[in-house]
């Protein structure tokens, strides 16, 4: 038996294998199989089920998705008003800092 780190859902070796190789074939970070969890586990807890090709591509996810959290963050969460400005067309702020992080999310777009 296989367990989830994060919750401790638990299945068998060969049915865990199928599904991360699935996911990550299809382009998707694996999530815990059991219904309405969702929780990511640790590359590490899967790690020895998969082959040299796949480790690199869950790798990659991952990393994938963690520059998208920090992008939203950057955008939306550290500085509102940049991100309003943004989707009304503002251009200018009187304010250094808005300006700068105006900057940044024009960069990123």
């Amino acid at each position: 038996m296989l367990s989830v780190a994060l919750c401790g859902h638990q299945f068998c070796v060969e049915c865990m294998k199928q599904y991360v190789e699935a996911m990550l074939l299809e382009g998707r970070v694996p999530r815990c199989p059991h219904y309405q969890c969702g929780s990511k586990p640790t590359l590490r807890s899967f790690a020895s089920l998969l082959t040299p090709k796949l480790k690199k591509m869950t790798r990659f996810l991952y990393l994938t998705e963690f520059i998208a959290q920090i992008r939203y963050v950057a955008s939306n969460v550290l500085n509102p008003f940049a991100s309003t400005a943004k989707s009304h067309g503002i251009i200018t702020c009187p304010a250094v800092i808005t300006r700068v992080w105006f900057q940044i999310l024009q960069q990123m777009t």
